[in-house]
């Protein structure tokens, strides 16, 4: 018997309904061609995100139980010497179908364990969570989210005291106590289940706007928050998600006067209508609001993920609208903070991403700001804040993940937003890139992906083709030669650098490949954490000084750089 078949076995110990065991049995062969057991489940770069269906390596109500039950014995065992201490923990949920039915579950099997449980009275903004968890003191946060990922799929992440997402060895610890129950465990709950999915919480148990007054107060006081009227006009959309109610609220009460929302996308819906992937990192999720803004003359569109961690911009442009890569976001956002700031702590640091444009780290450098660089996953720039909150200054991700405060531990859209609208009320946001790009040096960085359709087995295959990075990247041809390979899958492999070294060493073991190439280059390469994809992403920066006149001649030189190498990675990597 396969893996799959043990596991599909052990599936139908659920408490499961005459139909659904009828609809296992008669699919059975089919469900496991297309991989729904071809594991368990794990937390990767965002915690547990996976499409809604029945089956092992999926997300279902069986699932979340045991999820929660694994919570509730790991925060047991962490507090196991202070058992009389009453645990409280917020929950937090997105605009998916699925995410009122999972939270409310979640939220009863935690009261039934003996937990003080606070949960948002509508969705809510994941670093709105991040943010509540501090603010009451609370031992935990769970949302009940897929980010950015399209409407099949749902995730549950969890976070810690601090307001940070789960790391090792807490995450693990989780995945331990998950794996160790079985699925005949969920039958205890048999008769709960429907009771628990339809019961709403405790009118005691909703929490709102105590939480919104709270962070209203912490942003007021920010340095780059300015307590003039602002004209700039604002069109944004939640994309469906969380972020419309928030917004609605926190920018007139920062006197943006001319704050508007895009009303075909501001009701929460789980099926994402007007879009094809409610992600701002994509070009489509902006069609509808470049459509009205061109009818209306706004200054600047914003648009937010449904959980509304992530945030995209596109500014009005020589008469059209350009849309800002999640490098050049973060690198205007931390050119902004840097002027903003009159006084400076003893230490200030940027903590960036490996896979981050080094724009961002010319910026901090030059300006006599220390470069923290961490691996892929917000959760590990916030890890670094809770080392020294004091001293950070920003923080952020290419994919469209900031935050310019040192009070929250996650990517937040919010505060990012209010600090962009804030910069470009009194200054063009193109012209201020065309600055930076004129003091600090020409960067083109480009993000792809390669699809995995074929589960873990075809992901092995390819990320095997880098088992020797050396001959890998001799089969590219590329204009710029290799300089280092600092792979983080084999500690063996030591960088010739003394820096990369001890990158590598402070960094640890991952799933990450990254080949350093001068002038001024990289080629990165790592499974994506959250989606069945390998992600590569590509720095070029231009070897000269370069005049505002010449940008156009030198984006194009880059881009078709960039164009070339897409072609050679994607044919290297082909199995």
């Amino acid at each position: 018997m396969t893996t799959s078949e043990i596991l599909f076995e052990n599936y139908l110990n659920n408490p499961l309904n005459d139909e659904e065991k009828d609809f296992l049995l008669r699919n059975k062969d089919q469900l496991i061609k297309n991989n729904v057991f071809e594991k368990e489940l794990s937390f990767g770069t965002g915690g547990v995100r996976e499409i809604v269906e029945h089956g092992t390596n999926r997300l279902n109500k069986y699932n979340i139980a045991r999820l929660t039950l694994a919570l509730v014995k790991t925060i047991q065992e962490k507090n196991i010497h202070n058992k009389n201490k009453k645990i409280t923990i917020i929950i937090a949920y997105d605009s998916r179908l699925t995410s009122p039915e999972f939270s409310r579950f979640t939220y009863h099997i935690l009261k039934n364990n003996d937990f003080n449980v606070k949960i948002f009275r509508q969705p809510a903004p994941t670093p709105l969570l991040s943010f509540a968890v501090r603010y009451l003191n609370a031992s935990a946060g769970i949302v009940l989210t897929a980010s950015h990922n399209t409407s099949e799929y749902n995730g549950y992440k969890v976070y810690s005291e601090d307001g940070a997402q789960l790391v090792s060895p807490w995450d693990l610890k989780i995945e331990e106590n998950y794996l160790n129950l079985s699925y005949i465990k969920m039958r205890e709950y048999e008769k709960s289940y429907n009771l628990y999915c339809s019961n709403e919480p405790d009118s005691g148990d909703l929490i709102e706007e105590e939480i919104f007054e709270a962070y209203l107060k912490y942003i007021q006081n920010e340095a780059f928050v300015s307590k003039s009227q602002k004209k700039i006009s604002i069109l944004y959309s939640p994309l469906h998600g969380t972020g419309g109610w928030i917004f609605k609220k926190i920018f007139p009460a920062l006197n943006f006067l001319n704050f508007h929302l895009l009303e075909q996308q501001t009701k929460p819906d789980g099926n994402f209508p007007t879009v094809k992937s409610p992600n701002p990192e994509e070009p489509g999720a902006f069609e509808l609001l470049i459509k009205q803004a061109q009818t209306q003359n706004y200054d600047i569109l914003l648009a937010t993920d449904p959980d509304a961690d992530r945030v995209g911009v596109a500014v009005k442009n020589n008469g059209s609208y350009t849309l800002l890569s999640g490098n050049q976001i973060c690198s205007l956002l931390l050119d902004f903070l840097i002027r903003k700031r009159t006084k400076f702590s003893d230490s200030p640091y940027v903590c960036k991403t490996i896979v981050t444009s080094d724009l961002v780290t010319q910026i901090a450098v030059k300006n006599n700001i220390r470069i923290v660089d961490v691996l892929t996953g917000f959760k590990n720039i916030a890890s670094a804040i809770n080392d020294d909150p004091d001293n950070y200054l920003f923080g952020g991700e290419e994919s469209f993940g900031y935050l310019p405060v040192n009070w929250i531990r996650d990517k937040d859209s919010i505060s990012s937003a209010v600090a962009l609208c804030e910069m470009a009320e009194s200054e063009s946001l193109t012209e201020a890139l065309e600055k930076i790009y004129v003091k600090y040096g020409y960067y083109y960085d480009h993000v792809f992906s390669i699809k995995i359709t074929g589960g873990d087995l075809e992901r092995t295959k390819i990320l095997q083709k880098l088992d020797d990075p050396h001959n890998f990247i001799s089969r590219l041809q590329i204009q710029r030669k290799l300089v280092d390979i600092m792979d983080l899958r084999n500690e063996n492999l030591k960088p010739k650098l003394i820096e990369n070294q001890e990158l590598k060493k402070k960094l640890g073991r991952a799933g990450v490949v990254k080949f350093i190439l001068t002038p001024d280059a990289s080629i990165t390469i790592r499974p994506s954490g959250t989606e069945p994809k390998i992600k590569i992403y590509i720095s070029l920066k231009y070897p000269s000084p370069v005049e505002k006149n010449h940008m156009d001649t030198v984006q194009k030189e880059l881009a078709n750089e960039g164009l070339l190498l897409q072609r050679e990675i994607t044919q290297a990597l082909k199995i």
